[in-house]
């Protein structure tokens, strides 16, 4: 049974497709991409690209195909080329460019090539048309903790918290910057609510390491 969170609920009711098969495809897509495992992304993959075949005209599937080939390139050893990850992006916007989530997907294509100014304008451009995506902010920080901003990437995973209350990933990435920046009295608050989401994904998902890792590592902040 597919569990949506309010994001997906809203994004199922926004998607530009008729097909139902597709649609289906593209929400167990997302929920496979936001597990952060390899295997994970993998299927996900195949998730969107079965998406694709049933709608070829699907941007927010195309997206989610080069989401997870941008991080198989930066996670695996999978072959996977910047090129390839910015082709299928430019395909999503082709598409659709007005999508916050196709914007989003760009920014994060660019970002895995270093491009980082271009990157950024991007992930502007996807919070200017969805003040509410998870994914533009989520990328948008990573991008900038490659770049070494780390004041400017813990506000943006801050902000994805707040927007998506119940991931557990940012908390636990919270933790490690807010130590970093050396905002100890709110390491204690962060660290809990990382723990708790973490144990929460692995009652639903025991098989999703990542989870265990961030979760493992926010708890031994708490001795």
């Amino acid at each position: 049974m597919l569990v949506e969170t309010p994001q997906e609920k809203k994004s199922i009711q926004q998607a530009p497709t008729d097909n139902v098969e597709a649609y289906t495809y593209y929400l167990k897509g997302r929920q496979h991409l936001h597990r952060g495992s390899q295997s994970g992304y993998k299927t996900a993959r195949e998730m969107f690209v079965k998406a694709v075949e049933l709608d070829p005209s699907y941007a927010r599937a195309y997206a989610g195909i080069a989401d997870c080939d941008s991080f198989l390139f930066l996670r695996t050893t999978a072959s996977i080329s910047p090129e390839s990850i910015l082709a299928t992006s430019e395909k999503a916007l082709a598409l659709d460019p007005n999508l916050a989530e196709a914007h989003a997907s760009r920014g994060n294509a660019l970002s895995v090539a270093k491009r980082y100014a271009e990157a950024e304008a991007e992930f502007e451009k996807a919070i200017s048309l969805d003040p509410n995506s998870f994914e533009a902010r989520y990328f948008y920080a990573r991008a900038c903790v490659f770049q070494g901003k780390i004041d400017q990437a813990t506000a943006l995973f801050e902000c994805a918290s707040e927007i998506k209350p119940d991931d557990y990933s940012c908390p636990c990435i919270l933790v490690q910057w807010y130590r970093t920046l050396g905002r100890d009295e709110e390491i204690e608050a962060v660290a809990r609510k990382g723990v708790k989401l973490a144990e929460r994904q692995l009652i639903l998902h025991p098989d999703d390491g990542r989870a265990a890792e961030l979760g493992s590592q926010a708890l031994i902040q708490l001795g």
